[in-house]
């Protein structure tokens, strides 16, 4: 062969790929320039789907609507963050915490299946349209005590049956298993179970058709709680029914948020009687609520601090120079002063202070997670 033959052929282009093609065959894949390239363009789409995603957590973790996403994309973008154009609206949020909820519950299943023994904690909430029931697990692992969010299932209707129906249906959709009768698993949530939370209603707690009965079935030993923090509040209640004095307190109370709460110029002529007694702002809250020992302590913590501010306010309304004001409001102003400068209702509001301070107190600690009285 001529050398000038072999100098050609070695500068030609099929020479040049052929040599390249058999590089990369003897090379490390990992190494060759294409794979690189491809991990450093998924690595910054891995990055830019992973602040998306904390986006999306923060907002599910938070209770927030799915609109708050769109404007937290544009403060990171403010921030100088590499988040992308894509994946930035209300949909594909949904679609981003579905996955979330998913990974959670794949964590939960582990969890259940790694402790030997587990408890739950049922309560049901309700708005306008339906009857909701939420689940709670409790377990215990390496001697750490966890509660943590299971699910919330609606209820047909609010009776043991659909109410258990629903426990057992939020439990097999994170364990895999089934609750029916002639259901063969491996493992299954029932058997782990020792003991069953609940509110003290009779649907709830009924000896033979109640929800802890059924789902104890024929195992005797799951143990049916009553709630802790539901207790003292029960006790209260059963202790204060039929105290007339104990009435007319929560009637002076709620009477005094809705005259404050209702009216712009009653709160704005309240503001003005405690400066002028030199006190701070203290407007009548609402004695009702979820925790309702909890807020009729703070309305009457708020009342007694403020009794001189409201007292002052409440005479002033009854001066005939007093503007703005109708024969209405004066009444009610006159019959508000003259319950609260009773004697009696104010040793009375004294004294439930005292009494709801230290319930408060031990219902905020049975709420505790590391709390085993029962």
């Amino acid at each position: 062969m001529k050398i000038e033959a072999v100098k050609d052929h070695e500068s030609s282009k099929s020479h040049i790929q052929a040599q390249a093609t058999k590089k990369a065959r003897a090379g490390v894949p990992e190494e060759s320039v294409a794979v690189r390239a491809l991990v450093s363009m998924k690595t910054a789409q891995f990055e830019r789907l992973k602040m998306l995603f904390r986006n999306v957590h923060a907002i599910g973790k938070s209770g927030r609507p799915f609109s708050d996403y769109m404007w937290m994309c544009k403060v990171d973008d403010q921030k100088g963050l590499e988040i992308g154009s894509t994946y930035r609206n209300a949909n594909q949020a949904k679609t981003f915490i579905h996955y979330i909820a998913e990974v959670e519950r794949k964590r939960l299943k582990e969890k259940i299946a790694a402790t030997k023994y587990i408890s739950i904690m049922s309560d049901g909430s309700t708005d306008a349209v339906m009857e909701e029931e939420l689940v709670y697990l409790r377990s215990c692992q390496a001697g750490k005590v966890e509660a943590q969010f299971v699910g919330i299932q609606a209820v047909e209707k609010a009776d043991a049956h659909h109410i258990t129906e629903a426990i057992c249906t939020i439990m097999d959709s994170v364990t895999g298993g089934s609750s029916k009768e002639g259901a063969t698993d491996d493992y299954h949530w029932m058997e782990k179970l020792v003991a069953c939370a609940t509110d003290g209603a009779a649907v709830m707690t009924g000896a033979k058709r109640g929800v802890v009965s059924q789902l104890r079935g024929r195992k005797a030993y799951i143990v049916g709680v009553h709630c802790m923090a539901h207790r003292p509040e029960l006790a209260y209640a059963d202790a204060i029914r039929g105290n007339t004095l104990s009435k007319k307190v929560e009637e002076l109370l709620s009477g005094l948020y809705v005259f404050y709460h209702k009216s712009c110029l009653n709160r704005a002529n309240l503001k003005k009687s405690f400066a002028a007694v030199e006190l701070n702002v203290l407007m009548p809250t609402r004695i009702g609520g979820t925790r309702w020992v909890s807020h009729l302590l703070r309305t009457s913590d708020q009342f007694l601090r403020g009794y001189k501010g409201i007292a002052h306010h409440l005479e002033e309304i009854q001066s005939p120079d007093s503007e703005g004001v109708n024969e209405v409001q004066r009444s009610k102003a006159r019959g508000f002063l003259r319950i609260m400068k009773d004697q009696d209702v104010l040793r009375f509001s004294c004294f439930l202070h005292d009494v709801l301070t230290h319930l408060a107190n031990l219902s905020t600690i049975l709420q505790k997670t590391t709390v085993t009285v029962d």
